[in-house]
């Protein structure tokens, strides 16, 4: 686990680690709209069929 392998993870309060979570997904999911990740469209794609 990411927890293991960076410990101050596990010194955030709930809190702390909701906001991290929250910005970690922010992160992950900006970007150039015109160019959507082609991992994303994949498994998309692939969970429709």
């Amino acid at each position: 686990m990411v927890i293991e392998s960076i410990p101050a993870l596990a010194h955030l309060s709930s809190d702390e680690q909701l906001i991290l979570a929250a910005e970690l997904w922010r992160g992950n999911t900006q970007g150039d709209e015109d160019s959507p990740d082609p991992q994303i469209v994949k498994l998309l794609r692939e969970r429709e069929e």
